[in-house]
């Protein structure tokens, strides 16, 4: 069933506040939009730019216009950011989506020449801007029309969607007066394996044409093949599909992080595990219980094969086409390709709006 609720004085306009929400379970704000078992709330934000402190990622500022994602891969790190909303149901995550209404105003009020000039700007190193809530509340094209003509400005979107399409006219206008590249989210080429693994994101073929589509449009893409899963996707003839297909779909780079799997992400994972992988539910379990990160030697092994892999497949390792494929490590813990987004705090962002 669809339908949608009446919240008295609530306008998803960015010219009006929305009302305080209380914070805990118990008393939410009551959802604009209700699709299958999925609820979609309003987020109150007092900022939508969060300042990343770890010097190790290429971006200054990031921006997250919705909290929970509809896609819910079951290893995605940024679950655990749902129990700040006091959600501790692992289908929450991608049964409770909050929606942040006021973000384009928030951004319009404090992008700054001092904030473009402070580093780069990351849309979705959380959860993905272009979930399906994005085709409804279209609240990353309006953050994208407040970014457009800003001098100076260096963007990157992160995304397993084709909706970015949506918005090719945006990025190109930013790409004229500013820096942008995306980064298209693939771990697999297999449609089956893809199935098991992210069985709600679009499929592999989709996210390759949408690669070739933006490329073909003037927008530098890569692919993240976050996280590579050993035992599941590390073997080499996948790796190498999977980047021979990136490759010929146009993209210029591709980085990777070999799996780190714990919190609310092992809850869900371990499911997936029982049903599809039962052989490796002890593996991922010692993962878990060590800050869940895979022994060193697994991730050079896995990283020395990505890095011969993707320079044979005349991919750069970071965007810019800089070709310093032989010296980046492509994967190492807490490196630009190695750990992008795992050792990345996600602010709470649940501040009333003053």
């Amino acid at each position: 069933m669809r339908g949608q609720a009446t919240i008295p004085g609530l306008d998803p306009g960015p010219s009006r506040p929305l009302p305080r929400r209380v914070r805990g379970t118990s008393s939410p704000l009551p959802p604009v939009w209700t699709a299958a078992r999925t609820q979609y709330r309003p987020l109150p934000c007092a900022t939508i730019l969060n300042r990343n402190r770890n010097g190790q990622h290429p971006f200054t500022w990031t921006i997250n216009p919705y909290r929970g994602c509809r896609f819910g891969c079951p290893f995605c790190y940024a679950r655990y950011t749902h129990e700040y909303l006091d959600h501790r149901d692992p289908t929450s995550f991608s049964e409770r989506i909050y929606v942040k209404f006021q973000a384009p105003q928030v951004l319009a009020e404090t992008l700054t020449p001092e904030v473009l000039q402070a580093g780069p700007i990351a849309i979705g190193t959380a959860t993905d801007p272009y979930q399906p809530a994005e085709k409804r509340f279209r609240i990353t094209r309006r953050i994208l029309e407040v970014l457009c003509d800003r001098p100076g400005l260096e963007l990157s979107i992160t995304t397993r969607s084709p909706l970015i399409l949506r918005d090719l006219d945006l990025l190109q206008r930013i790409g004229r007066s500013g820096r942008i590249h995306v980064n298209v989210s693939l771990i697999t080429r297999n449609p089956s394996l893809a199935r098991l693994l992210e069985p709600a994101a679009p499929s592999p073929r989709s996210r390759l044409r949408m690669i070739r589509a933006l490329t073909e449009a003037g927008v530098e893409t890569g692919a993240f093949v976050m996280p590579i899963l050993p035992g599941i996707t590390d073997a080499p003839a996948e790796i190498r599909s999977l980047l021979r297909g990136i490759a010929r779909s146009g993209a210029s780079f591709s980085v990777a992080d070999v799996a780190r799997i714990l919190g609310p992400a092992w809850i869900s994972f371990e499911q997936t595990l029982i049903r599809h992988f039962p052989h490796l539910r002890g593996a991922y379990a010692r993962l878990a219980r060590n800050a869940g990160r895979f022994d060193a030697e697994t991730i050079d092994r896995i990283g020395e094969r990505f890095r011969r892999i993707r320079a044979e497949e005349e991919l750069d390792p970071k965007p810019g086409g800089d070709g310093e494929r032989a010296d980046h490590p492509g994967i190492r813990p807490g490196g630009w390709a190695g750990d992008l987004f795992g050792n990345m705090r996600v602010e709470p962002e649940c501040e009333k709006r003053k």
